[in-house]
């Protein structure tokens, strides 16, 4: 746990913080599909939110382009 913080001030360091994940912790394969998995899930619990509560108030139902997830902003990372 106490390694942990020291991680996390190290990253905070601007120039020091990259080049630790560049050369120390860089992205692996697990790390990105979990990432994924994730998200879809999240994603998948979200809209059934959605959809029960556009039922429920007679609303109409999202169309497929409204449902699908922005991704930009997460792997602009």
């Amino acid at each position: 746990q106490f390694g942990e913080h020291i991680e996390d001030a190290v990253l905070a360091i601007p120039i020091i913080g990259w080049l630790y994940v560049k050369f120390f912790a860089p992205p692996t394969y697990y790390k990105t599909d979990t990432a994924i998995m994730f998200q879809s899930v999240v994603h998948a619990a979200v809209l059934e939110v959605v959809d029960q509560l556009l039922s429920a108030k007679g609303v109409r139902a999202l169309t497929e382009s409204e449902r699908k997830p922005i991704m930009r902003e997460f792997y602009a990372r």
